[in-house]
Order: C-alpha cells, then sequence, then structure tokens
C-alpha cells in the first residue's frame, strides 16, 4: 500500500459527477494506492450515500495537508484547495458552466464581497458552497500550480485559452453506468422518442407539441422519476432520444442513449458544438436558435421511420463511450500512481 494518501472532497448530491469522484477512489484503492472520499459537509457523521456503496470506499474525517498527500476536488469546490498549504492540487473539470459563471463574478470584482456577506442578493446557490471557505481558483494567479484533468474537449479548450499547459492537463472522463455495457437491449426497438425534461424543457416541449400535433400516436416519454434499470429498459426499447439543452460537459444520458443503439439530436449548445465531443454527423445537430422546429420535427420522424438507415452514424460516438469506460482506470493509475 503506498504511503501517499490522496483525498477526493465530494460535495453533498448524487449526480453522475458524484459517482465519478466515487469511482475514482475504489480504482485506486483496487490497485494498491491510499484513497479517501472526504465529505465537507458531514466532517463528523460521514456516510457514503446508498447509490455509491458498490464502490466499498474509504472515508476519511480530515484532510491530513502534508507534501507527499494529494487533494482533488472538482470545479464545484476550488475554493477547499486554498485551506490546505502542503498537499498536492488537482481539479477535475466535470463540467464548465458552474465555474464559468462564477469566473464572472470574478472578474467583476464581485465575488469577495458575497465571501464577506456584502451582497446579500447572490445566488443561493455559490453563496452557500463558498460563503467562509476563502478564494476560489483564479487563472489569472494559479493556472500552473494545480493539475487539471478535464473530461471533454470543450473543457479543454476552456483551460487552454486561459493558460493552462498541455503538461498541466490531461483528458480523464468519468464513463456511464455499467449497467449500460452488460445489459442486453431490445434489439426489436420499438416507435418510441425520449427526451430528458432536467434539460432544455422550454424549446423541448415546443417541438414535442408539433410531434403530437402531426403524430398524436407516437410513444414519447420523459426520462423522470425513473430507477437507472428503467433508464437502461426504456432506451433499449426506444428509437430516438433528443437533447435541446445546453451540454456543460460529456452529458450522460446522450452516451447512456447511444450505447443503447438510439438515433440522436441534439443542440449545439456547450460541448455539443464541437465535433469531438458528441461524435455525431452535423446533420443530427441543431443551432436552436436559428432552425425551424419543423425542420428538426421532420428530422426526428425521418430518424424514427428509418431508423436502422442512420443508427451506424453514431458508431463513432459509440466507440468513444466505450473508450471511455476502458480508459478511466489507466488514466488514474498513470497519473497517481505513476
Amino acid at each position: 500500500m503506498s504511503k501517499q494518501k490522496i483525498f477526493v472532497l465530494v460535495p453533498k448530491g448524487s449526480s453522475g459527477g458524484h459517482e465519478s469522484l466515487h469511482q475514482m477512489v475504489a480504482i485506486l484503492n483496487d490497485n494498491g494506492q491510499n484513497a479517501y472520499v472526504y465529505y465537507p459537509e458531514q466532517k463528523d457523521s460521514p456516510v457514503v450515500p446508498e447509490k455509491f456503496r458498490k464502490y466499498h470506499v474509504k472515508i476519511a474525517r480530515e484532510i491530513e495537508d502534508t507534501s507527499e498527500n494529494i487533494l482533488v476536488v472538482s470545479e464545484l469546490c476550488t475554493n477547499y484547495l486554498y485551506l490546505y498549504k502542503k498537499v498536492g492540487k488537482v481539479i477535475w473539470w466535470l463540467s464548465w458552466n458552474f465555474y464559468a459563471e462564477n469566473e464572472k463574478w470574478m472578474n467583476r470584482g464581485v465575488f469577495d464581497r458575497i465571501l464577506h456577506g456584502e451582497l446579500k442578493s447572490a445566488a443561493h446557490y455559490m453563496k452557500k458552497c463558498m460563503t467562509g471557505m476563502g478564494r476560489v481558483f483564479s487563472f489569472q494567479e494559479d493556472t500552473n500550480d494545480i493539475f487539471h484533468f478535464y473530461n471533454c474537449e470543450y473543457i479543454r479548450k476552456n483551460l487552454e485559452e486561459r493558460g493552462v499547459k498541455n503538461e498541466n492537463m490531461t483528458y480523464l472522463c468519468g464513463p456511464i453506468s455499467e449497467h449500460y455495457f452488460v445489459h442486453k437491449f431490445n434489439r426489436e426497438k420499438e416507435d418510441i422518442l425520449v427526451y430528458n425534461p432536467a434539460k432544455g424543457l422550454e424549446y423541448t416541449q415546443k417541438i414535442l407539441e408539433l410531434v403530437k400535433e402531426k403524430r398524436p400516436e407516437l410513444e414519447i416519454v420523459a426520462i423522470k422519476n425513473m430507477i437507472p434499470e428503467e433508464i437502461v429498459t426504456l432506451l433499449g426499447r426506444a428509437k430516438v432520444y433528443i437533447d435541446f439543452g445546453y451540454f456543460p460537459g460529456p452529458e450522460r444520458i446522450p452516451r447512456e442513449a447511444v450505447i443503447m443503439k438510439c438515433n440522436i439530436l441534439t443542440s449545439m449548445e456547450g460541448s455539443a458544438a464541437n465535433d469531438e465531443d458528441v461524435k455525431i454527423p452535423r446533420t443530427h445537430k441543431f443551432d436552436i436558435h436559428v432552425t425551424k422546429k419543423e425542420v428538426i420535427v421532420e428530422a426526428i420522424f425521418e430518424l424514427m421511420d428509418h431508423y436502422e438507415k442512420y443508427v451506424s452514424d453514431y458508431d463513432a460516438y459509440r466507440e468513444k463511450v466505450v473508450q471511455q469506460r476502458n480508459l478511466l482506470s489507466e488514466t488514474i493509475l498513470k497519473h497517481f500512481a505513476g
């Protein structure tokens, strides 16, 4: 067992990003490293969320601030980096939007005033996460003093534009759940259209209204209040998945949908704008600000009616999702275990 201790700070929550952080700890421990999850919001009585107990992680009640140890945080909690002086420091950028919004505040000289309680009307989520915890990561000051993991090309470009050198960052993307690689999906696909109501709902509802108007018999299902097994089964049955929301990172549900061999239509927002992160043909992506809704509706029907014709268009994206699964352990161990 390595003498070095790796502390992975996990804020409260159970999203895909939180799962990736638990996965990191499990991989390290399974390969002879000494890694711990640290829950800053429940230091005195930490409990692993039920969803992540399958990883059998060890829990730390404090960060041991020594030069041989390492602290890993996500972009949500870069403020914690400055509570410790000696540990090696890593940011795993699981999304970009949260930090980008904070960056706007910082560039306007507002952030310090929020921390000191001078601006009572500041965004609640930011105040809750940061109040009393000191400053957050600054590209102007700390760009290459901290190592960076990025999980998509969209974030890599943002880091590069802010001065992070190639040798101080590397690609690391948390894979989708193992359910999707072992599930035997229904190869007899059905005329089902699936969407995620948590993203881009206002625009998506307008699209769905037109779909219902033209084809009232078409089954439309929202991914809502479902356990993972139900989502796997649904995507296995469905022919088409649509996502017209913003892509702050790789986004899990589109990756889950493509593994389950759904045909997919997306926006061109965030990471979906480039050809590397959402690796599907441009003909299946739409600029929702200029494209007529009728054009998108016809594209849905085309993918639905001629499913077999288009399903191979997504092979490159499927391969990318499989590679993310295979590269996770390799990249983590290469960085931390040498």
